[in-house]
């Protein structure tokens, strides 16, 4: 009961914050046709990649290094089947096409198989944490090199609602890490990570993604940015973490239902993706079925 408590006040400062992105997001929407695109999506990454590494190393110091591997995986498995799932149901379909088909989803796939591989020992060493962060850094230079093609204007930046919007990104952030630094664990710190920790860093794309005002847009947005995150998360956010608290699991039956349940979020998204090039209202309920199924096992198998 108490854990539900702590999830319903996290599930709410998460739409908050969420709120805060959005109110920021629009404050450069204005001029976001080309001149401003890169600065767009250069802002709303740092919106989503910062907080995370924020949350990873209150995660470290307090639960160490497992509960940010189960915040990671939480961020796996919304981003593979609850995201999804809700979106297509909210909209009847979820397009999904070209390069997020044929390359981001591959590339996400196989930027968090890395750790996957390296925790088949049941630890993460400093070694591999120094392979990681470098594989993340390489990414993060890639994806942002690959987008410096324009040149930056900020004159039609609306300053007043950025500021209302940073000042509520503060406000309900420092409430969140607050909420963070009261938890007394008493279940292991993996599934604090996986079922806490991971709302705050995938709930704000799935509230901007509701936002956009054509389909390409929506898709663009949800995917885009959530591979980045994905991969990120995987490489440099786990890979820092081993180097400065090397770790190993102790939660191993929850890992690896998460893991199990991460290749099967994998597999029917793609499935479902590529056999029609969308993810039908159906669909998206049995990835929400799915996603519910992994919470209850966790729960059923983790003791809260």
């Amino acid at each position: 009961m108490f854990f539900l408590l702590k999830l319903i006040i996290l599930l709410l400062l998460s739409l908050f914050f969420s709120w805060s992105v959005l109110l920021i997001d629009h404050s450069l929407a204005k001029k976001s046709k080309k001149t401003n695109r890169f600065l767009r999506e250069l802002v709303l990454s740092l919106l989503l990649v910062g907080p995370e590494l924020v949350l990873a190393f209150f995660l470290v110091s307090l639960f160490g290094g497992e509960a940010v591997l189960g915040m990671a995986m939480g961020s796996f498995l919304l981003i593979l089947l609850l995201i999804p799932g809700l979106l297509a149901v909210a909209r009847g379909s979820l397009l999904i096409g070209g390069k997020i088909l044929y390359r981001d989803a591959f590339l996400g796939f196989l930027f968090v198989s890395l750790p996957l591989l390296f925790l088949l020992d049941k630890q993460l060493s400093s070694n591999e944490g120094w392979i990681l962060m470098g594989i993340g850094l390489a990414f993060l230079i890639f994806h942002f090199g690959n987008r410096m093609r324009f040149k930056i204007k900020i004159s039609g930046v609306n300053w007043s609602l950025m500021a209302l919007g940073g000042v509520f990104f503060i406000l309900s952030f420092w409430l969140i890490i607050s909420l963070i630094i009261s938890i007394d664990a008493k279940v292991p710190p993996f599934l604090y990570g996986l079922f806490l920790f991971s709302l705050p860093v995938c709930l704000p794309e799935l509230i901007l993604s509701l936002f956009k005002k054509s389909d390409e847009q929506k898709t663009k947005i949800v995917f885009d940015h959530l591979f980045f995150s994905l991969a990120f998360s995987a490489t440099f956010i786990l890979g820092l973490t081993a180097i400065v608290f090397p770790f190993r699991i102790s939660g191993l039956v929850s890992y690896l239902w998460s893991t199990v349940f991460f290749l099967v979020g994998f597999a029917l998204f793609y499935f479902f993706a590529w056999s029609k090039k969308r993810i039908d209202r159906e669909e998206g309920i049995l990835l929400i079925f799915v996603f519910l199924l992994m919470m209850v096992m966790e729960i059923w198998g983790g003791g809260f």
